[in-house]
């Protein structure tokens, strides 16, 4: 994560069936996150170029020590994980801000 956003290989690839997550740090790639509301659109490109796009439906934060992300599912989603709260003094925390979006045609 320290160069751009990482696809967690355990996931589904973008604009596949299922759950795609990917990470980012807070307070650089993924620090647009904290202005994204439910609605917006979100493209991703693919390694081979093709552009798969995403509609927000869910914004939530929660606990990493508790909180599960279901990668199981038969439409394709795209799941964005940062570090929470935005502002921390201190890096680390175990809450974790959580944008859910389903594929759009």
């Amino acid at each position: 994560l320290a160069f751009a956003p990482g696809w967690n290989t355990k996931s589904a690839k973008p604009g596949g069936q299922g759950v795609t997550v990917i990470s980012g740090h807070r307070d650089t790639h993924f620090k647009i996150l904290k202005d994204t509301e439910i609605g917006d659109l979100i493209d991703v490109v693919t390694p081979l170029g093709e552009t798969v796009n995403y509609q927000v439906k869910t914004i939530e934060v929660v606990d990493s020590r508790v909180a599960s992300i279901k990668t199981e599912l038969p439409e394709s989603v795209l799941v964005l994980v940062t570090c929470y709260p935005f502002d921390a003094v201190v890096a680390g925390g175990p809450l974790r801000y959580v944008i859910t979006a389903k594929e759009v045609m």
